[in-house]
């Protein structure tokens, strides 16, 4: 099986053209897999080119690379003293068959032992009054990796910016993984 080039971007190495291309595939993919939660009239955006160079220059991103294509990314970051944190998580769907985000996310924890992290945390966004198929198997899929839930926070609360443009109450349920 081919095996996607995982690595960590430098300041400038991702052209303009590039960054714009990989914002409007993370928004599109987040628009579809939530597509319940927000609006589809264009004022919709999980990320902007500006936010993305940001993480980029933080050493905050990693991405996955085919064939000279950047297939998939993450953020991977320290949350606060001893736990890390990973977002962003985004697979082209057209290369999701080759366990790119699995991958992505060992990235990312190998990152957080590296810096002597001692548990990795995540943000699964969910409806407050519906459940979305795509977030059951997320939520089962990041259980089988050892994550464990440990709290429910609003919405609102962690991503104020953003709180207008939501459809639907939401929270997020953040799971933890320790890491040693």
């Amino acid at each position: 099986m081919i095996q996607p080039i995982i690595s960590s971007p430098v300041k400038g190495e991702i052209n303009s053209q590039t960054l714009k291309h990989l914002v409007d595939k993370i928004n599109e993919v987040f628009l579809v897999s939530e597509s319940k939660l927000w609006p589809h009239d264009g004022t919709y955006y999980r990320t902007t080119v500006e936010e993305l160079k940001s993480f980029i220059e933080k050493g905050q991103i990693r991405i996955a690379k085919m064939d000279d294509l950047i297939v998939g990314l993450i953020k991977v970051y320290q949350k606060r003293n001893g736990v890390g944190g990973f977002g962003l998580l985004m697979v082209d769907p057209a290369y999701r068959q080759f366990k790119i985000g699995t991958q992505l996310v060992q990235v990312a924890e190998d990152w957080c032992k590296t810096v002597q992290l001692s548990a990795i945390e995540l943000e699964l966004l969910v409806a407050n009054d519906f459940v979305l198929e795509d977030k059951i198997i997320l939520r089962e899929w990041y259980g089988r990796r050892g994550y464990q839930w440990i709290e429910k926070t609003a919405f609102e609360t962690l991503y104020p910016s953003h709180a207008g443009l939501i459809q639907v109450p939401c929270s997020f349920e953040i799971m933890r993984k320790k890491l040693n």
